[in-house]
């Protein structure tokens, strides 16, 4: 409606195109006027069509421009269009390759070829509810392949396909070696874990859940303090503050366990950083140390048991040396005074000598005085 006019258009059935105008007269009659658009509808049809197509072709070459595989499928689950990574990452015959191609014979052909999962990518299969669902992973001959469908407004859906195979491969590498590292962490009998920066559990290994979780309590999620009690975590603060701020901490801690023996460890804190060198977590490790602290005490009673006996064998010594040093005193003093006896005895000998021969001296001459007598007398 036009002010005091009404127009309708109609199209009749020879394919031509009429706009009627009714206006009302002064008289409070009815004009109407019946004028023939066809040319302006075929030159709208023709303007729609023109653009229908370049769009259709910029949505070709977008999707010809797309690493994925990419089909659209009408409501009748036919196909309306596919970029050629479509039939290249699956391996189509060209035949599903065609416009008009059906889904069903899709699905049957990767049904006999062992990758059925290939042809479950509708989302208005029957007995299905509308939307698009989360990607599915499929393996086709070595090569893997994630699959989703997406719905249309008429009715029809997308299928798009990414190849996803390094991917899958990098993700079995990490969880073969993550794996690995579980086992090895799992082995040794060092207690390890994995601390975020909020303090919560991210990893532990058999060891430390053994120490600290011996009932299977879970650990990971939970926070240092809630798994190790106040009276455990108030003594360790300071050095999770310094792993957290970035430095590489070693203390001597005692273990949890069973029984009167207490039990030591050797802590060392690691921080663990970021590709932006963040510290956002630090890394546990603790070995039991009992063996050693009890070897030290062994070790340091034999070496205080060394040095008892040693001091006692050096007094010993000490007082036989004294002993002998008397002994070799009185030998000294004896060898002297044998010395001064000796000499005493040499020179008593002499005197003795003398003695005699002076009376030998003294009683001869007489002797011979009276020898002489005699002999005079005779």
């Amino acid at each position: 409606r036009l002010g005091g006019e009404q127009r309708w258009v109609y199209a009749l059935a020879d394919g031509r195109w009429v706009q009627v105008t009714d206006r009302r007269s002064i008289e409070g009659g009815i004009a109407s006027i019946y004028t023939d658009i066809t040319d302006v509808k075929d030159a709208e049809r023709q303007e729609r069509e023109k653009a229908l197509a370049e769009r259709s072709a910029h949505l070709q070459a977008t999707l010809e421009s797309m690493s994925i595989g990419v089909a659209v499928f009408d409501r009748d689950q036919k196909l309306v269009t596919a970029n050629r990574r479509y039939g290249e990452l699956l391996e189509l015959p060209a035949e599903l390759r065609r416009a008009g191609a059906s889904y069903r014979r899709f699905q049957e052909f990767n049904d006999a070829r062992g990758a059925p999962a290939l042809g479950t990518a509708s989302p208005i299969g029957p007995g299905s509810a509308r939307g698009s669902g989360p990607p599915s992973e499929v393996a086709l001959n070595g090569r893997w392949f994630e699959v989703k469908g997406d719905p249309m407004p008429d009715g029809g859906f997308v299928t798009s396909y990414v190849e996803i195979t390094e991917r899958k491969l990098a993700e079995e590498a990490l969880l073969d070696s993550e794996q690995r590292i579980r086992l090895f962490a799992n082995a040794v009998p060092t207690m390890i874990s994995y601390v975020d920066r909020d303090q919560r559990y991210r990893f532990v290994n058999r060891a430390y859940r053994a120490g600290y979780a011996p009932n299977g309590t879970p650990i990971l999620g939970q926070t240092l303090r809630a798994v190790l009690g106040d009276a455990e975590y108030e003594p360790r603060q300071p050095f999770i503050e310094r792993a957290l701020a970035g430095a590489t901490v070693t203390f001597d801690l005692p273990l949890p366990g069973s029984g009167d023996e207490m039990r030591f460890g050797f802590a060392t804190y690691v921080p663990h950083r970021n590709h932006r060198d963040e510290v956002v977590g630090f890394f546990t490790l603790i070995q039991d140390i009992t063996e050693r602290r009890r070897a030290e005490r062994i070790l340091e009673a034999a070496n205080e048991e060394l040095e008892r006996r040693v001091h006692e064998r050096t007094a010993t010594l000490s007082r036989l040396n004294e002993a002998l040093s008397a002994e070799v005193e009185k030998r000294r003093r004896i060898a002297r005074e044998l010395r001064i006896a000796k000499t005493e005895a040499e020179r008593a000998n002499v005197s003795k000598t003398k003695f005699l021969a002076d009376a030998s001296h003294d009683l001869l001459q007489p002797l011979n005085a009276a020898r002489l007598f005699v002999a005079t007398l005779e």
